[in-house]
């Protein structure tokens, strides 16, 4: 008999076989959680979503085996930040998705580069820039390395 771990990784399956694969957005305004999360789903990603980095951290932690395709970070998240969950991320045995950062700072490339994060998309962003810009960096076959920043 299957295990919980055996059925989940089997709906994962399919669900990426099915999609352009999964996406965690991260942010503490639930308006763009929702927007962002519902274009998403339109276009066929599974999304899940988290309101602040620890929020996040438990996600990744609760399902290490069955990580998201791409991560799409806010900076200024409360308690934690941006960088802080990047650090904390990196350092969990897991299969680290790209992280794109999300925010309306001037500083945003830099910071993206100095995180080591795959790409910044600057708020408030243009629909069709999320969406090519998750599509860049979303993988449906896990086994497949991550494109070049």
């Amino acid at each position: 008999m299957a295990g919980a771990g055996d059925v989940l990784e089997g709906i994962l399956d399919r669900i990426r076989a099915a999609t352009g694969g999964s996406v965690l957005v991260v942010d503490d305004d639930e308006f763009v959680r929702d927007f962002v999360g519902g274009a998403l789903r339109a276009e066929g990603y599974a999304v899940a979503a988290a309101p602040d980095a620890g929020a996040a951290l438990d996600l990744l932690w609760a399902s290490w085996e069955h990580q998201p395709d791409v991560i799409l970070l806010d900076l200024l998240l409360p308690a934690v930040d941006g960088r802080g969950f990047t650090d904390l991320y990196r350092q969990l045995p897991v299969r680290h998705a790209p992280i794109v950062l999300m925010s309306a700072l001037d500083e945003l490339e830099q910071i993206a580069a100095e995180t080591g994060a795959a790409a910044g998309l600057r708020k408030p962003f243009d629909l069709d820039v999320l969406l090519a810009t998750v599509a860049r960096y979303a993988r449906p076959d896990p086994s497949q390395p991550p494109p070049e920043a």
